[in-house]
């Protein structure tokens, strides 16, 4: 039953009307709040209190009031369905034939633990302080999620999402716009044609995926990482995954730095740039340099057509430390410990005919040349871990340095 409701309309010019309508409920502390085919703002606020309170203003094209009474009161039907084992269900249900001629905004206060099934376009929808069960969708406008916990369901077409201080599951599809989301702890699913991704602060699984836009991951830790555009860049920080870490891009470049974890990155057409990866990985474009440094486990890197470069820190954070690095057309160039135990072949093809140069090595090796091709073979310490490095067309170099050794490994930070 209604606690209370009041309405008051007024002309604001020859032919608007403004009119603010309050519906008031009491209930019980849990329950269902369900939007059908509103257009327009939807402002969805939790609270302490076991009552409901529905504002909706509205702005009415008409030349009369009366005719202005006779839509508001057609335009949109709020229900109380009572209470049925203790949850009580509001309805809040438009009527599509009207809505056209007005614009409307809703604000709904109600017990924090409600869950909420909205369906809404032509305006913004938020959402703060509810523990429940959210599935909404929205066309044409913004999604703002704030202080949640629950399991939530996201389908937005034309606007952005964002959400913070979220417990929970989320799952977040979007047709055409951007996801941001922050401070989560909980799984997130993201997903949209076009549009960047921005996930920062999240305790849980990541499923990051979009056509076209950018994906920025910074402060992540989760089992599953995984992050995938078809056109942009890539970049990640401060990344601890328990599982492999998987991130790709078709086209664009991809940037890593500080990551926990065994890493496995592609780009089709773009740079491939880490910096301080703790774990074993493995990466490959088609077009574009690949530079590595202070890489802590094994390395596999391939190229079709550009340089890599790497700096390897021999520690004991790793017991895998195989590098295997391979490019069509480019120079390689890499740089290791003094006392790296490696087992060198290096393979070098040279199209210019100075094949006398096209190895360099500060690490002892023998090097036989055959008809443009120069191949070498050798030693450090025990050779416990092999090193296998191969250019079709191109140099490589080998250089050492104390500043890669274990015990100096703590002034690189």
């Amino acid at each position: 039953m209604a606690m209370v409701y009041s309405q008051e309309i007024k002309q604001i010019s020859y032919n608007k009307f403004l009119a603010t309508s309050i519906k008031e409920f009491n209930t019980l502390p849990s329950g269902n709040l369900i939007i059908k085919d509103f257009k327009g703002n939807i402002a969805i606020i939790g609270n302490d209190e076991n009552k409901i309170s529905v504002t909706r203003t509205t702005f009415i094209n008409v030349f009369s009031k009366e005719k202005a009474l006779s839509i508001l009161e057609h335009s949109m039907k709020i229900k109380d369905t009572g209470e049925e084992n203790g949850i009580k269900t509001i309805f809040v249900e438009s009527n599509i034939d009207t809505i056209k001629i007005l614009n409307d905004n809703l604000e709904i206060k109600l017990p924090n633990n409600f869950s909420i099934s909205a369906r809404s376009n032509n305006g913004n929808l938020s959402i703060i302080f509810i523990q429940g069960k959210i599935n909404i969708s929205n066309s044409c406008g913004n999604i703002d999620l704030e202080n949640l916990s629950g399991k939530f369901s996201i389908l937005s077409s034309d606007g952005k999402v964002t959400g913070s201080q979220i417990n929970g599951n989320v799952s977040i599809s979007s047709e055409n716009g951007s996801i941001q989301l922050k401070y989560l702890q909980g799984t997130l699913k993201a997903k949209t044609s076009s549009g960047d991704i921005r996930a920062k602060n999240i305790m849980g699984n990541i499923m990051a995926e979009t056509y076209n836009g950018t994906i920025d991951l910074f402060n992540i830790t989760g089992k599953t990482i995984y992050a995938q555009t078809n056109k942009g860049d890539l970049t990640a920080k401060e990344i601890l995954g328990k599982n492999t870490i998987d991130l790709h891009v078709r086209e664009g470049n991809i940037s890593l730095e500080n990551l926990d974890g065994n890493l496995e990155a592609s780009a089709l057409t773009g740079e491939i740039r880490l910096r301080n990866i703790k774990g074993n990985t493995k990466v490959w474009n088609t077009t574009g340099n690949i530079n590595a440094h202070y890489i802590f486990g094994s390395f596999i890197a391939t190229s079709s057509l550009g340089d890599i470069s790497l700096s390897k820190i021999w520690g004991q954070l790793n017991n895998d430390h195989q590098i295997d690095l391979k490019t069509s057309t480019g120079n390689i160039d890499i740089l290791l410990p003094n006392d790296f135990p490696a087992n060198f072949t290096v393979y070098a093809r040279d199209q210019a005919s100075r094949s006398r140069d096209v190895i360099i090595s500060d690490f002892p090796l023998n090097i036989k040349i055959n008809s443009g091709i120069s191949i070498a073979k050798g030693k450090n310490k025990n050779g416990l871990y092999k090193i296998n490095l191969e250019t079709n067309s191109g140099f490589i170099k080998i250089k050492s340095s104390k500043m890669l050794m274990q015990d100096n490994i703590s002034q690189l930070h």
